[in-house]
């Protein structure tokens, strides 16, 4: 998943982007602001890509032109991740709230200044017109002293706000990422881990493997004790993924009954001693209805492993991992067959052109 910027990594964007601003003639109101951070942060790779060809041909990063880059890129909700628009605002607080911060050091020590000169004035009967002025400006100072306090609590409080919302802000993200009933990765956190972990796979030339699961018989396992228990079997498939899918790795409900699990630097061997794994703790779960005590038997899975072959198409990839899962299903459940291994062998026709499917 994507992590929201650190603090140390979102100050460092901020001032990247003060310096391109400045290095641009740029004036730095939160619309030029909101532009230059993204494009130091790069969350928007088309509007690097617009700005540097700007740059690149001469062209004049003015109000106008900026303005409109804002409105092409960042103008809308879905253009800009939401974490960001919390994250560049609270960014840009932080630095009102410092500017603040000093402005009212810089009016205390002011105040104080004038104080001593009006201490000075006030003996020296020749001058009482410049006592009155100091009197004036004392008591200015005061008057923005205290509104700098008072907008320094009002700033502090909007701070707070802005930390909750990122939090709420990604609590939603994950929320959206994740299958209900199971607790893992759902199918659009599946094709983002996926098509992140196959560009790792094509830079570094690592290894990438792929697991396609498949609960064997779990049609007629849900007809015959009713779909309560077999969310509860669903459910104790995600948690052994869980227990035996670690760090890098991504499990994740693929729908219905059928899982996948994205294995980045992993040669294909030892994804298929993981998927054993996986079986064999399957296979050896025993099922009891909590209510009445009966036992319900066991369960057990079909695995298709693959290994990423560059460069591969990620449905390509996805659809050697299934034909794998497929074999296994047909030689005869509860087994990992590997898709390197089929290679010239009789395997059935697709499961998605298949008139029936063998479950």
């Amino acid at each position: 998943m994507d992590s929201l910027h650190t603090t140390e990594q979102a100050e460092a964007y901020a001032e990247s982007a003060l310096a391109l601003m400045l290095k641009h003639g740029i004036p730095p109101h939160p619309i030029n602001f909101t532009i230059w951070y993204c494009y130091s942060s790069r969350e928007i790779p088309d509007l690097n890509e617009a700005l540097d060809a700007l740059v690149a041909h001469g062209g004049q990063l003015d109000e106008e032109r900026n303005a409109a880059i804002y409105r092409k890129f960042c103008g809308l909700s879905e253009a800009l991740p939401a974490h960001l628009i919390a994250e560049r605002i609270e960014t840009e607080l932080a630095m009102v709230l410092s500017a603040l911060q000093q402005a009212g050091r810089s009016a205390h020590e002011y105040g104080l200044t004038l104080r001593s000169a009006a201490g000075e004035v006030a003996h020296d009967d020749r001058r009482p017109e410049v006592y009155q002025i100091l009197g004036r400006l004392m008591s200015q100072t005061r008057v923005m002293a205290l509104q700098s306090r008072e907008l320094e609590k009002q700033l502090l409080a909007s701070s707070t706000e802005i930390g909750n919302l990122k939090a709420e802000l990604e609590g939603a993200r994950r929320e959206a990422q994740t299958d209900a009933l199971t607790g893992l990765a759902n199918r659009k956190m599946f094709e983002h881990a996926l098509r992140k972990a196959i560009a790792e796979a094509e830079d570094s030339g690592t290894s990438l493997s792929l697991l396609m699961l498949d609960i064997d018989h779990f049609k007629k396992f849900n007809d015959d004790f009713g779909h309560v228990v077999g969310d509860n079997v669903l459910k104790l498939l995600a948690l052994v993924l869980r227990e035996n899918v670690k760090g890098q790795d991504t499990a994740c409900r693929y729908g219905g009954e059928e899982f996948v699990v994205v294995l980045p630097r992993t040669r294909g061997c030892d994804a298929c001693k993981l998927a054993d794994t996986i079986r064999r703790n399957i296979a050896g779960k025993k099922l009891y209805n909590r209510k009445t005590g009966q036992q319900l038997g066991t369960i057990s899975v079909s695995i298709g492993a693959a290994e990423y072959t560059s460069p591969e198409p990620a449905a390509s990839f996805i659809e050697r991992a299934d034909q794998a899962l497929y074999a296994a299903k047909w030689s005869g459940r509860n087994r990992v067959v590997a898709a390197e291994d089929i290679h010239g062998a009789i395997v059935p026709q697709p499961r998605s052109k298949a008139l029936a499917e063998p479950g």
